[in-house]
This record gives C-alpha cells, structure tokens and sequence, in this order.
C-alpha cells in the first residue's frame, strides 16, 4: 500500500512537471501571437525568396511586421490627429496623417508599389489585391521596399561601409530597417560619415534606433521559436 501511494505521488508530480513545461512552452512559442495570429508564414517566405537571396530575412520581415502592426491587418497609426479630429479614414490616409494594414504604408510609399485603393474589407482577404489593407499586397510590398532600401544604401560613399553593409548582415539589417522608421536620407548622411552603428545610431532619432535594435531581437526570438523553426532550414 505504502509502494503504491508512493508511486501514485511520484506518477502526479512527473505529470505536474510535464504539464508546466507544456504550458511554458505553449506560451513562449505563442507570446507574439496573443491577441493577433500571424496566418500569412508560407506567403511571407515566397515573397521573402523572390526578393532576397538570403531565407533568413524571413524572421527580420515577420519581426518587422509584428512591430508594425501586432500582426493586425486592420491596424492604423496616426501622425496628424486625425482619429481625434473625427477624419474619415480614407481621407486622413490619402493625405499621409496616418498608416494602415499589416506593414503600416503611408499612402505616399502604398502607390509607389502600385497600391490602387484603401478598403478595410481586404484585411482578411486571402487573394492578392493592390490594396493597403490586404495582408499580401502589404507582406510584399514590404519586402521590395526594404529590398530597394538595402540598394540605395550601398551607394554611399564610405567605401569601408559599403564592405560592412555586404559583408554584415545585422548591420544591413539594423541600418534599412532604421530607413524604414525615419528616411533612408537621414541613415545614409551618418554612413557617409560614419563606419559603425554605434556611432551612426547616435544621431538618429531614439525611436528609430529602438525600433531597428527591437526589430532585430524579435526576429532572433522568433528564429527560436518552435511556430516558425520550419523556415530555418528550409
């Protein structure tokens, strides 16, 4: 009797154990998933593959989006007060006071990458429609965007930076997304001058330094979650 209780003790905590490492594991591989899930992965890698030749920008582009939006296609920021201004959306986006969609375009940026309409209807839509709103549309557009970011800051004129900007991929990384939050102008007049991102984060704005450095930690995070592991070694 007393073996038995024993063994029935040692069974429970072992269960106990098991069920807390489950319970951790679920929510460590879930944590960027809460309240928005990320459904787009397979199209995110196609467009990730037809821009770049590196597969590991996966996780920098599904870091970026989470930052822009919390994976919510409906997201919308505003620069102008609009929101507080009771503006129709439509409009307040057509005259840059805000962003939208997953990868949060002004509309200015949208219609460089032929962006024909603003329709929140397209949030969810699972074909491609040249729509800010539309997850597809916004995913690769994102990717050709930081993609022509990436070429225009290997003309500047620090030769030693143009060696860094090939050769190092976080530094690539931490400058084109920085681009993306405050003008690649304002990041390639620091390269011209400068040869690290030390130096060059320096005089950038603080949240566009935050928002490259956050972007740059998430995605090694996200590259060790078990949700997306499977695009690691594809």
């Amino acid at each position: 009797m007393q073996i038995t209780l024993r063994y029935l003790f040692l069974l429970g905590f072992f269960l106990l154990v098991l069920l807390c490492c489950f319970n951790v594991t679920t929510s460590q591989s879930n944590k960027y998933e809460k309240h928005h899930q990320f459904i787009w992965d397979d199209s995110l890698y196609l467009y990730v593959n037809k821009t770049y030749s590196d597969h590991l920008k996966f996780y920098n582009r599904l870091a970026q989006t989470f930052c822009e939006s919390g994976f919510y296609p409906l997201s919308t920021s505003d620069y102008g007060g609009w929101k507080k201004a009771k503006i129709d959306t439509i409009t307040a986006l057509k005259n840059n006071k805000g962003a939208a969609g997953l990868c949060q375009f002004i509309w200015g940026t949208a219609i460089m990458y032929q962006c024909k309409s603003i329709s929140t209807s397209q949030a969810y839509s699972k074909k491609y429609v040249n729509d800010i709103y539309n997850p597809l549309w916004s995913l690769n557009s994102m990717c050709k965007y930081m993609h022509n970011i990436d070429l225009y800051l290997l003309k500047t004129k620090n030769n030693k930076v143009r060696r860094e900007l090939l050769i190092e991929r976080d530094f690539a990384e931490l400058c084109a997304t920085a681009s993306y939050n405050c003008g690649q102008g304002r990041v390639m007049k620091q390269l011209n001058k400068n040869n690290s991102w030390t130096l060059i984060k320096m005089s950038l704005p603080v949240e566009s330094k935050n928002y490259a450095e956050k972007i740059q930690n998430i995605s090694e995070d996200m590259r060790k979650q078990s949700r997306w592991r499977k695009y690691n070694g594809r």
